[in-house]
């Protein structure tokens, strides 16, 4: 999934993966502890149950799997093949529509205004912004629109404005919470998005008759000349999340009118956990040679790393481990209920199956593992008997994918499909996504410890 593809619809059934690129926000897609939410998650996974539509025995035959990465990149990877679809609040412009194609828009009449600080000088008119500095998102449509504006200040004789590019990992929501600390005074988004943030930042003012560009409207990019997946993308949009539509009218008032969200500590405080983790996961994980990533996404897929959980069967903790798998001789680990212990147990039950179970030189370490999990999941034996129904069908008893997993949908429903796929696609997640937000975050900070020091200076 992480190298370079491109194919129309039909190669990407075949792979059974549509990677879609995304911003890491708290309105677009972000994770909590109950699962990943966002307007662009929400329209997404409404499209992958649009797509696999049909008989339960081919339902979610196709998975969307969400990448994030900074706005900034999202065409670039897209056109690299990187992705297949982008979705983060783009705006349609000229100059994206000679790179990649656009889908029919689900949010229309988009505003782009000017926000400042509560104690920024008062603007009333463009020319009123001649000489003053406006940090916008890198790559962004607000960059193209402000040096429109520039050109029209030209004209009056007046200096043009400082735009100045955001770092790329920042997001709009980011510079909303820059402009608030006053370490900015000006930058400009999406109306939508102010008005939404106007709710929590209390020092920001949305200045609505300074608009830089209107009537805009926001798409799904993908790559250029892909047919069937463009008339895919539109047929749902047409028949469900175009504006006026039920779900697209939904989603839109969860994310954009509700405050709710954005007022939540939501995957921040998650990658938190994660990084309190993560010494056990790598531990454990060089231990018993697994990545680190897979063992965090197997524990939230097993427990959202709740450590205080026990399942009716009786699984505890972090790694939903049995306390009779534990006390077993392959495993052998005492008191579960301690974290690392559990972790600990969880890692090395996954090694044995893995092991025992799945070592023939016949699978690739990426079946083993996917094996692996579905045998955490289900069992050995049921495994090995759904590995043997295959063999007879014709199938490929040592893959998983299009293979057993044909066979395991059939026999035993969809559970350990799923389990196997949500933790892959989490993995992904928590390997583009922790970097992301810790660097994001220290850039962040360290801008508010730049501005206190800078303060500190002048008075003295």
């Amino acid at each position: 999934m992480q190298k370079p593809f491109r194919g129309d619809l039909d190669q990407l059934r075949e792979r059974r993966i549509i990677r879609v690129l995304i911003s890491h926000t708290k309105t677009n897609f972000f994770l909590t502890s109950k699962g990943f939410r966002g307007l662009e998650y929400d329209l997404l996974t409404a499209y992958e149950s649009y797509l696999n539509r049909g008989p339960k025995r081919q339902r979610y035959e196709t998975h969307l799997s969400f990448i994030p990465v900074p706005f900034s990149e999202l065409l670039p990877k897209l056109q690299q093949g990187y992705g297949d679809i982008a979705a983060s609040g783009l705006t349609i412009t000229p100059e994206r529509e000679n790179l990649v194609d656009f889908t029919l828009p689900y949010i229309t009449n988009v505003k782009e205004v000017l926000v400042s600080n509560l104690n920024a000088p008062e603007i009333s008119k463009l020319e009123e912004l001649s000489g003053k500095q406006i940090i916008v998102v890198a790559n962004s449509s607000y960059i193209i629109n402000l040096t429109k504006a520039n050109l029209k200040l030209g004209l009056l004789g007046l200096a043009p404005i400082e735009i100045v590019k955001a770092d790329p990992l920042l997001e709009a929501e980011d510079l909303l919470e820059l402009v608030n600390a006053n370490l900015y005074d000006y930058t400009v988004v999406d109306n939508h998005i102010a008005a939404i943030w106007a709710e929590v930042l209390n020092n920001i003012v949305i200045h609505s008759d300074l608009v830089f560009n209107s009537n805009s409207n926001i798409a799904w990019a993908i790559q250029k000349d892909l047919p069937k997946l463009k008339a895919s993308l539109n047929g749902f949009i047409q028949k469900y999340a175009k504006p006026g539509r039920l779900l697209g009218n939904t989603v839109y008032k969860k994310y954009f009118k509700d405050p709710y969200w954005i007022k939540q500590p939501l995957t921040h405080d998650l990658l938190k956990k994660v990084d309190c983790l993560k010494y056990y996961f790598k531990k454990y994980g060089e231990f018993y040679e697994f990545n680190w990533h897979l063992l965090a996404a197997l524990a939230y897929q097993e427990s959202r790393f709740k450590q205080g959980k026990t399942s009716h069967a009786g699984a505890v903790g972090i790694m939903q481990i049995k306390p009779s798998t534990a006390k077993d001789k392959n495993v052998n680990i005492n008191n579960i209920h301690k974290i690392e212990n559990n972790i600990h147990a969880g890692v090395k039950y996954l090694a044995f199956l893995r092991d025992r179970y799945f070592s023939s030189e016949k699978y690739t370490e990426e079946e083993q593992i996917n094996f692996a999990l579905a045998a955490y999941n289900a069992g050995p034996r049921r495994i090995l008997r759904l590995q043997n129904i295959a063999g007879k069908r014709g199938l490929d008893p040592y893959r998983w994918f299009y293979n057993v997993e044909i066979i395991a949908r059939e026999d035993i429903g969809h559970e350990t499909v799923n389990y196997v796929t949500s933790i892959q696609k989490m993995k992904l997640f928590l390997k583009s996504s922790h970097n992301l937000d810790r660097d994001r975050r220290n850039f962040l900070s360290n801008k508010v410890q730049d501005k206190t020091k800078n303060s500190t200076a002048t008075q003295t």
